[in-house]
């Protein structure tokens, strides 16, 4: 899949936004976000995307959860 639109957040186990990127692109399918952590503990690592293929907004909702530690 080309042109996909994503959200990108990172949040610690308080729920607090560690790093956050709306309305992101990967024109060839593929991107990579840099975070840096100021503290070790346990995140989450969440996408939602917003658009695939043609760049309109997409009529599904596609999202994932990771969970990490950070060290």
């Amino acid at each position: 899949m080309t042109d996909v639109g994503y959200n990108f957040a990172v949040v610690d186990s308080k729920g607090q936004l560690v790093y956050g990127k709306d309305n992101q692109l990967a024109p060839d399918g593929t991107a990579i976000q840099n975070v840096v952590f100021q503290n070790p503990g346990p995140a989450t690592v969440k996408v939602l995307i917003t658009a695939a293929g043609s760049g309109a907004p997409s009529s599904f909702v596609e999202t994932g959860e990771f969970d990490i530690v950070v060290q």
